[in-house]
């Protein structure tokens, strides 16, 4: 497709979403996959997903979109309705500081916290070279550069996030075998830990720890 058919194209997918036709515009986008820019592929999938009611499938688009640089504004307004539709309590709603804090970290890109590191660098060379400090003083500021952007590698090496995608039962063991204790609800957001075989871990929230089978997952790059 050129540019114009792909706006075209667009342009009628945006008609069938407002007509309901939600498989229609799924089927769609599934077919111009890679032709347009991630963050708007998995948008409008996302969207399309949780106005169908498919709310693991519909979450785990949307934070594909926000992942992917798409405008935060829209994307949380629809992963707040799939919350309240599902009454979901996880990571992206819990009052627990660490949890939160986990999740403002996932939220924000690479790209951001290497701006920020960049600027505190930059900043302290400047007012050295004018002998507003002495190099005493500049190392630990270039060592503060660092922070922002290690805060984010140690982030994305230890801790690693999934969507629910459909309602799943928690276990208390790598297996079915184990004791069942409740379910986790399709569009739920967890941060996940330790393998074993198809099963992990839920790490957080803490109020859901227990085990689920990879294969009611989507994974979040």
């Amino acid at each position: 497709m050129t540019d114009i058919n792909i706006n075209k194209y667009l342009k009628s997918l945006s008609e069938q979403y407002t007509s309901g036709n939600y498989d229609e515009v799924i089927d769609g986008f599934l077919s111009i996959k890679g032709k347009i820019p991630k963050d708007l592929f998995h948008y409008n999938l996302g969207s399309a997903f949780a106005k169908k009611g498919e709310y693991g499938a519909g979450r785990y688009h949307l934070e594909l979109a926000l992942q992917s640089g798409y405008w935060q504004e829209p994307v949380i307004k629809n992963i707040n309705s799939i919350l309240k539709v599902q009454s979901i309590k996880d990571i992206s709603n819990s009052k627990l500081m660490k949890e939160k804090t986990l999740n403002k970290i996932d939220y924000i890109s690479m790209d951001i916290f290497i701006f920020v590191s960049l600027v505190i660098l930059l900043v302290s060379l400047f007012i050295r070279l004018k002998k507003i400090i002495n190099t005493k003083v500049l190392i630990p500021l270039i060592v503060l550069a660092l922070v922002p952007v290690g805060t984010k590698y140690l982030y994305s090496t230890s801790y690693k996030t999934a969507v629910v995608l459909e309602n799943s039962q928690l276990y208390e063991g790598p297996s079915r075998a184990f004791e069942s204790g409740f379910d986790i609800q399709a569009g739920s957001k967890i941060i996940i830990g330790k393998k074993s075989d198809d099963w992990f871990f839920i790490r957080y929230p803490e109020s859901l720890s227990g085990w689920v089978n990879a294969k009611k997952l989507g994974f979040l790059e």
